[in-house]
Protein backbone atom coordinates (compact mmCIF):
# COMPACT_ATOMS: atom_id res chain seq x y z
CA UNK A 1 0.00 0.00 0.00
CA UNK A 2 1.41 3.38 -1.02
CA UNK A 3 0.98 5.56 2.07
CA UNK A 4 3.41 8.00 3.70
CA UNK A 5 2.60 6.81 7.21
CA UNK A 6 3.11 3.17 6.25
CA UNK A 7 6.34 4.16 4.50
CA UNK A 8 7.48 5.75 7.76
CA UNK A 9 6.46 2.59 9.62
CA UNK A 10 8.70 0.64 7.23
CA UNK A 11 11.60 3.00 7.97
CA UNK A 12 11.09 2.55 11.71
CA UNK A 13 10.90 -1.23 11.42
CA UNK A 14 14.11 -1.44 9.40
CA UNK A 15 15.92 1.06 11.65
CA UNK A 16 15.24 -0.85 14.84
CA UNK A 17 15.73 -4.29 13.31
CA UNK A 18 19.18 -3.11 12.22
CA UNK A 19 19.93 -2.14 15.82
CA UNK A 20 18.88 -5.64 16.87
CA UNK A 21 20.91 -7.24 14.08
CA UNK A 22 17.83 -9.03 12.76
CA UNK A 23 16.75 -9.56 9.15
CA UNK A 24 13.13 -10.29 8.33
CA UNK A 25 10.61 -10.57 5.54
CA UNK A 26 7.65 -8.68 6.97
CA UNK A 27 5.01 -6.95 4.86
CA UNK A 28 3.10 -3.90 6.08
CA UNK A 29 -0.36 -2.71 5.13
CA UNK A 30 -3.94 -2.13 6.19
CA UNK A 31 -6.44 -4.86 7.00
CA UNK A 32 -7.83 -4.97 3.47
CA UNK A 33 -4.36 -5.70 2.08
CA UNK A 34 -4.21 -8.97 4.01
CA UNK A 35 -7.94 -9.84 4.16
CA UNK A 36 -7.97 -9.26 7.92
CA UNK A 37 -11.42 -8.72 9.39
CA UNK A 38 -12.25 -6.97 12.66
CA UNK A 39 -15.43 -5.17 13.67
CA UNK A 40 -14.68 -1.51 14.44
CA UNK A 41 -17.05 1.43 14.76
CA UNK A 42 -14.73 3.87 12.98
CA UNK A 43 -11.58 2.39 11.39
CA UNK A 44 -10.02 5.85 10.99
CA UNK A 45 -10.20 6.63 14.70
CA UNK A 46 -10.28 3.13 16.20
CA UNK A 47 -6.88 1.48 16.31
CA UNK A 48 -6.39 -2.24 15.84
CA UNK A 49 -3.65 -4.39 14.40
CA UNK A 50 -2.93 -7.97 13.45
CA UNK A 51 0.64 -9.26 13.66
CA UNK A 52 1.35 -12.63 12.09
CA UNK A 53 5.05 -13.52 12.00
CA UNK A 54 6.59 -17.00 11.89
CA UNK A 55 10.29 -17.66 11.40
CA UNK A 56 10.72 -13.88 10.96
CA UNK A 57 8.35 -13.87 7.97
CA UNK A 58 4.82 -12.52 7.85
CA UNK A 59 2.88 -9.29 8.03
CA UNK A 60 1.72 -6.44 10.23
CA UNK A 61 -1.73 -5.11 9.31
CA UNK A 62 -3.60 -2.18 10.81
CA UNK A 63 -7.11 -0.78 10.77
CA UNK A 64 -5.53 2.43 9.47
CA UNK A 65 -1.96 3.51 8.60
CA UNK A 66 -1.36 4.79 12.14
CA UNK A 67 -2.27 1.37 13.51
CA UNK A 68 0.35 -0.19 11.22
CA UNK A 69 2.98 1.97 12.92
CA UNK A 70 1.63 0.99 16.35
CA UNK A 71 1.84 -2.65 15.27
CA UNK A 72 5.48 -2.21 14.22
CA UNK A 73 6.37 -0.87 17.66
CA UNK A 74 4.44 -3.72 19.30
CA UNK A 75 6.41 -6.33 17.34
CA UNK A 76 9.69 -4.67 18.29
CA UNK A 77 8.61 -4.62 21.92
CA UNK A 78 7.71 -8.32 21.76
CA UNK A 79 11.22 -8.95 20.47
CA UNK A 80 12.86 -7.18 23.38
CA UNK A 81 12.96 -3.40 22.86
CA UNK A 82 11.57 -1.28 25.70
CA UNK A 83 10.36 2.28 25.10
CA UNK A 84 11.31 3.63 28.53
CA UNK A 85 10.94 7.38 28.05
CA UNK A 86 11.12 10.14 25.42
CA UNK A 87 14.47 11.30 24.12
CA UNK A 88 17.54 9.84 22.40
CA UNK A 89 18.53 7.78 25.45
CA UNK A 90 15.04 6.57 26.28
CA UNK A 91 15.10 3.24 24.42
CA UNK A 92 16.46 0.03 25.97
CA UNK A 93 17.75 -2.72 23.69
CA UNK A 94 18.17 -6.38 24.67
CA UNK A 95 21.57 -8.04 24.43
CA UNK A 96 19.98 -10.60 22.14
CA UNK A 97 16.64 -10.20 20.40
CA UNK A 98 14.02 -12.84 21.14
CA UNK A 99 12.63 -13.22 17.61
CA UNK A 100 9.79 -15.46 18.70
CA UNK A 101 6.79 -16.18 16.49
CA UNK A 102 4.01 -13.64 16.96
CA UNK A 103 0.28 -14.07 16.44
CA UNK A 104 -1.58 -11.04 17.81
CA UNK A 105 -4.91 -9.60 16.79
CA UNK A 106 -6.27 -6.90 19.07
CA UNK A 107 -7.89 -3.49 19.25
CA UNK A 108 -7.16 -0.60 21.58
CA UNK A 109 -9.25 -0.55 24.76
CA UNK A 110 -9.72 3.23 24.56
CA UNK A 111 -10.32 5.34 21.45
CA UNK A 112 -8.83 8.52 22.90
CA UNK A 113 -5.17 8.20 23.92
CA UNK A 114 -3.95 11.75 23.50
CA UNK A 115 -0.91 13.60 24.86
CA UNK A 116 -1.35 17.34 25.46
CA UNK A 117 1.13 20.21 25.35
CA UNK A 118 1.27 21.85 28.78
CA UNK A 119 3.60 23.33 31.36
CA UNK A 120 6.92 24.76 30.20
CA UNK A 121 8.51 22.99 27.24
CA UNK A 122 11.23 23.34 24.63
CA UNK A 123 10.78 22.32 21.02
CA UNK A 124 13.23 19.46 21.62
CA UNK A 125 11.05 18.20 24.45
CA UNK A 126 7.92 18.46 22.29
CA UNK A 127 9.46 16.58 19.34
CA UNK A 128 10.88 13.88 21.61
CA UNK A 129 7.41 13.36 23.06
CA UNK A 130 5.77 13.15 19.63
CA UNK A 131 8.34 10.54 18.58
CA UNK A 132 7.77 8.50 21.74
CA UNK A 133 4.00 8.42 22.18
CA UNK A 134 3.09 6.03 19.32
CA UNK A 135 5.72 3.63 20.63
CA UNK A 136 3.71 3.23 23.83
CA UNK A 137 0.30 3.20 22.16
CA UNK A 138 -0.87 6.82 22.12
CA UNK A 139 -2.76 7.81 18.99
CA UNK A 140 -2.79 11.61 19.03
CA UNK A 141 -1.31 14.87 20.23
CA UNK A 142 -3.10 18.03 21.33
CA UNK A 143 -1.57 21.48 20.77
CA UNK A 144 -3.42 24.11 22.79
CA UNK A 145 -3.95 27.66 21.53
CA UNK A 146 -3.26 28.73 17.95
CA UNK A 147 0.49 28.73 18.54
CA UNK A 148 1.08 27.04 21.92
CA UNK A 149 3.02 30.18 22.78
CA UNK A 150 2.27 30.23 26.51
CA UNK A 151 4.09 26.94 27.11
CA UNK A 152 7.12 27.66 24.95
CA UNK A 153 7.43 31.15 26.39
CA UNK A 154 7.53 29.80 29.94
CA UNK A 155 10.52 27.66 29.03
CA UNK A 156 12.58 29.96 26.83
CA UNK A 157 12.07 32.97 29.07
CA UNK A 158 12.78 30.67 32.06
CA UNK A 159 10.03 32.17 34.12
CA UNK A 160 10.59 31.68 37.87
CA UNK A 161 13.92 29.94 37.25
CA UNK A 162 16.69 30.68 39.74
CA UNK A 163 19.47 29.23 37.57
CA UNK A 164 18.67 30.17 33.95
CA UNK A 165 18.70 33.59 32.34
CA UNK A 166 15.75 34.53 30.08
CA UNK A 167 16.31 34.03 26.36
CA UNK A 168 14.89 36.30 23.64
CA UNK A 169 11.71 34.65 22.41
CA UNK A 170 8.86 35.64 20.07
CA UNK A 171 5.39 34.53 19.06
CA UNK A 172 6.76 33.94 15.55
CA UNK A 173 9.11 31.28 16.92
CA UNK A 174 6.19 29.49 18.55
CA UNK A 175 4.32 29.61 15.26
CA UNK A 176 7.22 27.90 13.48
CA UNK A 177 7.56 25.32 16.26
CA UNK A 178 3.87 24.41 16.00
CA UNK A 179 4.23 23.92 12.23
CA UNK A 180 7.17 21.58 12.85
CA UNK A 181 5.25 19.67 15.53
CA UNK A 182 2.21 19.30 13.28
CA UNK A 183 4.39 17.91 10.49
CA UNK A 184 5.86 15.27 12.81
CA UNK A 185 2.44 14.43 14.22
CA UNK A 186 0.94 13.81 10.78
CA UNK A 187 4.03 11.91 9.59
CA UNK A 188 3.07 9.30 12.15
CA UNK A 189 -0.61 9.41 11.28
CA UNK A 190 -1.44 10.63 14.77
CA UNK A 191 -4.72 12.42 15.34
CA UNK A 192 -4.09 16.15 15.58
CA UNK A 193 -6.07 18.04 18.22
CA UNK A 194 -5.89 21.84 18.21
CA UNK A 195 -7.04 25.06 19.91
CA UNK A 196 -9.29 24.98 23.02
CA UNK A 197 -8.53 28.19 24.86
CA UNK A 198 -8.75 31.51 23.07
CA UNK A 199 -11.80 31.50 20.81
CA UNK A 200 -13.31 34.33 22.84
CA UNK A 201 -10.17 36.32 21.94
CA UNK A 202 -9.33 35.45 18.33
CA UNK A 203 -12.92 35.86 17.12
CA UNK A 204 -12.73 39.50 18.17
CA UNK A 205 -9.21 40.42 17.09
CA UNK A 206 -7.36 39.77 20.35
CA UNK A 207 -4.36 37.40 20.61
CA UNK A 208 -4.74 34.05 22.36
CA UNK A 209 -1.13 33.91 23.55
CA UNK A 210 -1.94 33.22 27.20
CA UNK A 211 -3.65 34.27 30.39
CA UNK A 212 -1.98 37.69 30.39
CA UNK A 213 -3.38 40.64 32.28
CA UNK A 214 -3.86 43.84 30.28
CA UNK A 215 -4.27 47.43 31.31
CA UNK A 216 -7.96 48.29 31.10
CA UNK A 217 -7.41 50.96 28.46
CA UNK A 218 -5.46 48.51 26.26
CA UNK A 219 -8.54 46.33 25.84
CA UNK A 220 -10.79 47.65 23.04
CA UNK A 221 -14.08 49.08 24.27
CA UNK A 222 -15.80 46.92 21.65
CA UNK A 223 -14.60 43.86 23.60
CA UNK A 224 -15.77 45.22 26.96
CA UNK A 225 -19.18 45.81 25.38
CA UNK A 226 -19.71 42.12 24.55
CA UNK A 227 -18.37 40.75 27.83
CA UNK A 228 -20.67 39.07 30.33
CA UNK A 229 -22.79 41.31 32.52
CA UNK A 230 -21.76 40.47 36.10
CA UNK A 231 -23.03 42.38 39.13
CA UNK A 232 -24.51 44.97 36.80
CA UNK A 233 -21.30 45.70 34.91
CA UNK A 234 -19.96 44.64 31.51
CA UNK A 235 -16.18 44.50 31.36
CA UNK A 236 -13.27 42.16 30.75
CA UNK A 237 -12.96 39.84 33.75
CA UNK A 238 -9.86 40.71 35.81
CA UNK A 239 -8.55 42.43 32.65
CA UNK A 240 -7.70 38.96 31.32
CA UNK A 241 -9.52 38.36 28.00
CA UNK A 242 -8.78 34.63 28.00
CA UNK A 243 -10.61 34.21 31.31
CA UNK A 244 -13.61 36.28 30.30
CA UNK A 245 -17.03 34.87 29.50
CA UNK A 246 -18.96 36.76 26.85
CA UNK A 247 -22.64 37.57 26.43
CA UNK A 248 -23.49 34.37 24.58
CA UNK A 249 -27.12 35.34 23.94
CA UNK A 250 -25.84 38.26 21.86
CA UNK A 251 -26.40 37.27 18.18
CA UNK A 252 -23.16 38.99 17.13
CA UNK A 253 -21.12 37.04 19.69
CA UNK A 254 -22.79 33.77 18.69
CA UNK A 255 -22.22 34.37 14.98
CA UNK A 256 -18.59 35.47 15.29
CA UNK A 257 -17.61 32.54 17.52
CA UNK A 258 -19.33 29.95 15.32
CA UNK A 259 -17.87 31.38 12.12
CA UNK A 260 -14.38 31.62 13.62
CA UNK A 261 -14.38 27.89 14.39
CA UNK A 262 -15.74 27.04 10.94
CA UNK A 263 -13.09 29.22 9.29
CA UNK A 264 -10.37 27.45 11.27
CA UNK A 265 -11.70 24.03 10.26
CA UNK A 266 -11.79 24.99 6.59
CA UNK A 267 -8.29 26.48 6.64
CA UNK A 268 -6.75 23.57 8.58
CA UNK A 269 -7.96 20.32 6.99
CA UNK A 270 -5.12 18.39 8.65
CA UNK A 271 -6.67 19.05 12.08
CA UNK A 272 -8.80 16.09 13.12
CA UNK A 273 -10.26 17.53 16.31
CA UNK A 274 -10.93 21.15 17.29
CA UNK A 275 -11.45 21.92 20.96
CA UNK A 276 -14.03 24.64 21.45
CA UNK A 277 -13.87 26.07 24.95
CA UNK A 278 -15.37 29.19 26.47
CA UNK A 279 -13.71 31.72 28.77
CA UNK A 280 -11.21 30.01 31.06
CA UNK A 281 -12.64 31.03 34.43
CA UNK A 282 -15.74 30.41 36.47
CA UNK A 283 -18.47 32.49 38.13
CA UNK A 284 -18.28 35.29 35.58
CA UNK A 285 -21.19 34.12 33.42
CA UNK A 286 -23.50 36.69 31.92
CA UNK A 287 -26.46 37.74 34.06
CA UNK A 288 -28.33 39.78 31.46
CA UNK A 289 -32.03 39.02 30.97
CA UNK A 290 -31.51 37.24 27.64
CA UNK A 291 -28.70 35.02 28.92
CA UNK A 292 -30.75 34.09 32.00
CA UNK A 293 -33.69 32.83 29.91
CA UNK A 294 -32.10 29.38 29.40
CA UNK A 295 -32.31 26.59 31.99
CA UNK A 296 -28.54 26.29 32.44
CA UNK A 297 -25.51 28.30 31.41
CA UNK A 298 -24.36 25.22 29.50
CA UNK A 299 -27.34 25.66 27.15
CA UNK A 300 -25.58 28.59 25.47
CA UNK A 301 -22.52 26.38 25.03
CA UNK A 302 -24.44 23.50 23.46
CA UNK A 303 -26.36 25.90 21.20
CA UNK A 304 -23.06 27.16 19.77
CA UNK A 305 -21.60 23.66 19.45
CA UNK A 306 -24.73 22.56 17.59
CA UNK A 307 -24.45 25.55 15.27
CA UNK A 308 -20.79 24.77 14.58
CA UNK A 309 -21.39 21.11 13.81
CA UNK A 310 -24.40 21.99 11.64
CA UNK A 311 -22.06 24.04 9.47
CA UNK A 312 -19.41 21.29 9.44
CA UNK A 313 -21.99 18.79 8.21
CA UNK A 314 -23.25 21.27 5.63
CA UNK A 315 -19.69 21.75 4.34
CA UNK A 316 -19.00 18.01 4.33
CA UNK A 317 -16.19 18.36 6.89
CA UNK A 318 -15.42 15.42 9.18
CA UNK A 319 -13.67 17.56 11.77
CA UNK A 320 -14.83 16.77 15.29
CA UNK A 321 -15.59 19.43 17.91
CA UNK A 322 -14.78 18.89 21.58
CA UNK A 323 -16.86 20.62 24.23
CA UNK A 324 -15.86 20.38 27.88
CA UNK A 325 -17.90 20.03 31.06
CA UNK A 326 -16.75 21.44 34.37
CA UNK A 327 -17.19 24.44 36.68
CA UNK A 328 -20.25 26.43 35.51
CA UNK A 329 -20.79 23.98 32.64
CA UNK A 330 -21.04 20.89 34.85
CA UNK A 331 -24.84 20.88 35.18
CA UNK A 332 -26.59 19.38 32.14
CA UNK A 333 -29.02 21.37 30.07
CA UNK A 334 -32.26 20.22 28.48
CA UNK A 335 -30.80 21.32 25.14
CA UNK A 336 -29.92 18.20 23.16
CA UNK A 337 -26.76 17.80 21.14
CA UNK A 338 -27.00 17.40 17.38
CA UNK A 339 -24.56 15.76 14.98
CA UNK A 340 -22.96 13.41 17.54
CA UNK A 341 -20.56 12.06 14.92
CA UNK A 342 -18.96 15.51 14.73
CA UNK A 343 -18.58 16.15 18.44
CA UNK A 344 -17.28 14.66 21.64
CA UNK A 345 -17.49 15.61 25.30
CA UNK A 346 -14.44 16.11 27.51
CA UNK A 347 -14.65 15.85 31.30
CA UNK A 348 -12.69 18.80 32.68
CA UNK A 349 -13.42 19.37 36.38
CA UNK A 350 -10.79 21.95 37.28
CA UNK A 351 -10.99 21.17 41.01
CA UNK A 352 -10.72 17.41 40.54
CA UNK A 353 -7.51 15.73 41.66
CA UNK A 354 -6.46 12.63 39.76
CA UNK A 355 -4.23 11.73 42.69
CA UNK A 356 -7.27 10.29 44.47
CA UNK A 357 -9.88 7.77 43.36
CA UNK A 358 -13.53 8.65 43.06
CA UNK A 359 -15.34 7.93 46.37
CA UNK A 360 -17.04 4.55 46.71
CA UNK A 361 -20.38 6.21 47.43
CA UNK A 362 -20.13 8.54 44.44
CA UNK A 363 -23.35 7.34 42.84
CA UNK A 364 -25.48 7.88 45.95
CA UNK A 365 -24.38 11.47 46.46
CA UNK A 366 -26.73 14.27 45.49
CA UNK A 367 -25.55 16.70 42.86
CA UNK A 368 -25.67 20.23 44.31
CA UNK A 369 -28.47 22.33 42.81
CA UNK A 370 -27.52 24.57 39.93
CA UNK A 371 -26.75 28.15 40.90
CA UNK A 372 -25.76 30.68 38.28
CA UNK A 373 -22.24 31.92 39.11
CA UNK A 374 -22.34 29.75 42.21
CA UNK A 375 -19.60 27.23 41.44
CA UNK A 376 -17.37 26.44 44.41
CA UNK A 377 -13.82 25.36 43.54
CA UNK A 378 -12.76 22.88 46.22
Amino acid sequence: MNNQVIAFAREELEKYLAKLGVKTQISLGCFEDFSVEMQLKDPYRDDAYAISVKDKKGYIAGSNPRSVLLGVYRLLEEWGITWVRPGPNGTHYPKTANTKDIDIKEAADKRHRIMCIEGAISIENALDMIEWIPKVGFNGYYIQFSKGHEFFQRWYEHQYSTVKEPEPYTVEQSEEYVKLMSKEIKKRGLLLHRMGHGWNCTAFGLPDDGWHKYEYEDIPQEFHDICALVDGERKCWNNRPLQTQLCYSNPLVHEKLVNQVLKYAEENPDVDVIHYWLGDWYNNCCECDDCMKVDRYSAHYINMVNAITDKLVEKGLKTQIVFSIGTNRAHPTATEIKNPDNMMMMFAPISRTYGQSFPDDFYVKTIPPYKHNGFVCL
